[in-house]
């Protein structure tokens, strides 16, 4: 707390005038707390280290969160304060930062230079802030509740001096990012912390791989679980999509490089009331019909969305062997012609789905030459959604919804299904706003 000490001149006169004009002020600012009660923190100074942070509040907002590569993420709060965690990947430190979050100390999670645009105040946290005495201390700051746990468990990273955060916002959110770190003991108590968004890293050989990163996911059972920390290459970006795309986590969320997303609050996502919601998808990068080579498959940017709006669980229809090539889009068409000539089979990866679980199935694909992709009627051979709700998406590159709808009623004559959406490849690559404000619209039609 600013201790203002106010010297009083000689003179009762003077003594007098003083009292009145302090009680006044008083009252002034009694009268503006009791009309903005939005803003009752906004005259709380926080120290952090020795450093005061003033914090005004203005109108929440959805949390923004962009991954930078490597363990690099930059998160815009709702009230717009700027966190950088693990400052290291990316170019884009131009938002000045008010919070700045350190994992440990090696050079590729430690660049705070790199973070040279500072609000006055900003609070930089890093592992020796966040344990002492071998204790994890909680910070619970006016725009977001940092809370360290454990990181660390293998020959590279001591758990002594790393850690994890878990950051809760004003909405509701959590967001825990792993920093580097094999399965920890204190990942079995982590299921009640009720983690929205949960980043792990998956690079297999500083820290855990694929499939103990799965292992743990299941332990924190977060929502959503992000791979990151994935690559070892030295790009400075570190992030193999194809990795990503392997790994088995349930309710798994691609990110890409640069990529910004909206954590929404809990309540605004469960539209669905107590039923649970599924949305199964094929999806395919490479090189793709209009809109060249691309990172992050058309039908998964839509499916992404889905969940996010309905936070829905994913399966993603994946062949079991690569299959499918992404450096040339003639061959790929060449390919789903003779699979649709042949009424093909692909093999699949293990379906991790209990469809029992499940009441409404949002069911997605790109279009090709008119039908479901092959790969998906290995599914529906596999899994039985008769008595389900199922609703139908697709992209395309002009042939609409191509009878999904028809063709999921043969295939599940008992099923209920519901209107179909199809959006065209180039807007999910270039008109991502467009399409979401037609996802949503599309979802309160047809659920509520």
């Amino acid at each position: 707390m600013n201790i203002i000490d106010i010297k009083s001149r000689k003179g009762g006169k003077n003594m007098k005038i003083l009292n009145k004009l302090i009680a006044f002020s008083l009252t002034f600012v009694l009268i503006l707390q009791s009309i903005s009660c939005a803003q009752n923190s906004a005259n709380n100074n926080l120290n952090v280290n020795g450093v005061t942070s003033k914090v005004n509040n203005e109108n929440f907002k959805n949390v923004k969160l962009k991954y930078m590569g490597q363990a690099t993420v930059r998160i815009i709060t709702e009230d717009n304060k700027v966190i950088y965690v693990d400052p290291f990947a990316g170019d884009d430190y131009s938002m000045p930062a008010d919070l700045i979050l350190q994992t440990h100390s090696h050079f590729d999670h430690a660049d705070l230079e790199k973070v040279s645009n500072r609000n006055q105040g900003c609070i930089v946290i890093t592992e020796k802030e966040a344990i002492v005495n071998a204790k994890h201390q909680t910070f619970d700051l006016p725009f977001v509740k940092v809370v360290p746990v454990e990181a660390g468990y293998n020959q590279n990273h001591d758990v002594n001096s790393c850690v994890g955060y878990v950051l809760e916002f004003k909405n509701g959110i959590k967001v825990y990012l792993s920093g580097d770190t094999s399965k920890t003991n204190q990942m079995s108590e982590m299921a009640s912390m009720n983690i929205d968004y949960a980043f792990f890293c998956t690079d297999g050989k500083f820290n855990m791989d694929n499939n103990e990163a799965a292992e743990c996911a299941k332990l924190v059972n977060a929502k959503h679980n992000i791979p990151y920390h994935n690559d070892t290459s030295n790009s400075g970006i570190r992030f193999d999509r194809k990795k990503a795309e392997e790994w088995t986590a349930p309710n798994k969320l691609i990110i890409n490089v640069n990529e910004e997303i909206e954590l929404k609050a809990g309540e605004e996502k469960n539209n669905m009331g107590n039923s649970k919601t599924l949305v199964i998808y094929s999806s395919f990068i490479g090189e793709q019909y209009s809109v060249g080579v691309i990172e992050k498959g058309n039908t998964e940017i839509v499916a992404d969305m889905i969940i996010e709006n309905l936070a829905a669980d994913r399966y993603k229809v994946e062949p079991k062997n690569d299959i499918y090539p992404r450096d040339s889009y003639k061959k790929l068409t060449e390919i789903a012609s003779k699979e649709l000539h042949d009424s093909a089979r692909p093999e699949i990866k293990d379906i991790t789905f209990d469809i029992s679980n499940y009441d409404t199935i949002f069911v997605g694909a790109p279009v090709w030459w008119g039908d479901f992709p092959m790969i998906m009627y290995t599914l529906f051979d596999k899994v039985d959604m008769n008595g389900k709700t199922i609703v139908p998406f697709s992209t395309h590159g002009g042939s609409g919804l191509s009878g999904f709808d028809s063709k999921l009623k043969r295939l599940y004559p008992n099923a209920k299904v519901l209107k179909g959406l199809a959006i065209t490849g180039t807007d999910t690559q270039s008109r991502k706003d467009k399409v979401k404000n037609e996802v949503e619209k599309w979802i309160k039609e047809v659920i509520n």
